[in-house]
């Protein structure tokens, strides 16, 4: 069965989050495993932006709160 990994990393290379999503065990050939791809890609992405804005608004904060003491 093919799997798709996503990680999201910070700039220090520190890991935020890591999902493993099955693409499907009918996939045989390689069209058929990038055309699952894209389609996942097309789904995950408006969630994958929010979770880095959400991220970066949160590492803001802390910065923020830091440079206040």
């Amino acid at each position: 069965m093919a799997k798709i990994t996503v990680k999201i990393e910070d700039d220090n290379g520190g890991l935020l989050k890591e999902q493993v999503y099955e693409l499907g065990s009918k996939l045989d050939n390689i069209d058929l495993i990038e055309s699952s791809v894209e389609k996942l890609r097309t789904a995950l992405l408006p969630q994958v932006s929010k979770e880095l804005l959400i991220a970066g608004q949160e590492a803001y904060k802390k910065k923020r709160i830091e440079k206040q003491r």
